[in-house]
């Protein structure tokens, strides 16, 4: 507010200070002058005044907003990627350096560029996984200036579970002049570094597939398994949340049933029951009202009533699930994981 209101009246104080003020001298007599440039005057170091008070407090830098819970159940990965380059082949080759030890259930982390297959470079030293890349069309290998032009990167941490880490943190920075001669790194006080810059929020991922996830081939390499419904839904779950580490997770579903008069017909498709949003404790904490537990039972007895009730064909028959989970470290749950079809036959209920 101080520094808006120096922009706003400072041009007319300007004008008076120099229009008033600054034609003062010794023969100045009138009574009117003096008084109208003790009020520019005034009014100038009053307005310097209110932005110097406001100054010693945090008025005038961006207040540190709070930023929304991260995960704090297991261990992060912290990690840095650097670029640079290097000869290979007698290419002077982009090199992707990846710094930090990652943690158990992350894998080999690796940054691809779309159209080029990476590279080790060196034998991995602990801790820094390093890449160069080649050509998909003709294997040759991308060049550092090339490279300072290709905009894609994309980050892989292959065995990644969202449930278990559900956000992420970026910032990044550039630094220039920091080895302008090979081996010998430049003085500190030579090397130009930006500020980090990141986004406000932390980055959360909206996973989501169409693939058919069939509950009765969970729980055993080769053979189907008939279960109860109940059953196959705490099977469900048991490899789902398996390395979740939230207690508390909200979900919403819609079911179906299908059937199959003629297979060279498409299926009857008919609505069952659907849950809007609900926050279930998934770890036995007793945080909110309705457990796991509850929740597969409520499926289940919702879905029984509709089949008593309807008694639909049985044969050529899928129970099908649209099921949403909700990431709860927001205060408005945010969509995590999306299973569009998750199924299981009649036969094995």
């Amino acid at each position: 507010a101080q520094l808006a209101e120096f922009i706003t009246v400072f041009p007319d104080v300007d004008k008076d200070l120099n229009s008033i003020l600054a034609g003062i001298d010794t023969e100045t007599t009138d009574e009117d002058t003096f008084n109208n440039a003790s009020v520019a005057l005034t009014s100038l170091t009053t307005m310097l005044q209110n932005i110097i008070a406001t100054a010693e407090g945090t008025g005038l830098r961006a207040a540190m907003m709070e930023r929304d819970i991260v995960s704090i159940n297991t261990d992060p990965y912290n990690f840095t990627i650097k670029e640079g380059n290097q000869f290979v082949d007698t290419v002077d080759a982009l090199i992707v350096t990846i710094i930090g030890t990652p943690p158990e259930g992350i894998g080999t982390p690796v940054v691809t560029i779309k159209g080029y297959d990476a590279v080790t470079y060196t034998t991995f030293a602990e801790g820094s996984y390093c890449y160069y890349y080649k050509s998909q069309t003709d294997e040759s290998i991308l060049s550092a200036a090339d490279g300072q032009v290709t905009p894609d990167r994309t980050l892989v941490l292959p065995d990644l579970n969202v449930l278990e880490r559900q956000d992420a943190e970026t910032t990044v920075e550039l630094k220039r002049n920091k080895e302008l001669v090979e081996g010998k790194p430049s003085n500190e006080n030579f090397v130009y570094t930006t500020g980090q810059v990141g986004f406000t929020d932390p980055m959360r991922p909206t996973l989501s597939t169409q693939e058919n996830v069939d509950m009765s081939k969970l729980g055993s390499s080769f053979n189907l398994v008939k279960r109860t419904l109940d059953g196959q839904l705490t099977e469900l779950f048991s490899v789902l949340l398996q390395k979740n580490s939230q207690d508390t997770l909200s979900f919403q579903m819609s079911s179906r049933y299908t059937y199959s008069q003629n297979q060279s017909l498409k299926a009857i498709e008919l609505p069952i029951i659907m849950q809007p949003l609900v926050d279930v404790d998934v770890s036995g904490a007793g945080n909110v009202e309705t457990n796991l537990a509850q929740m597969i039972t409520n499926w289940t007895d919702g879905v029984n009533l509709w089949l008593s009730t309807h008694t639909p064909q049985s044969s050529n028959a899928v129970l099908w699930f649209d099921i949403t989970i909700f990431s709860n470290l927001t205060s408005t749950p945010m969509p995590l994981i999306r299973l569009y079809n998750v199924s299981v036959p009649m036969e094995y209920v």
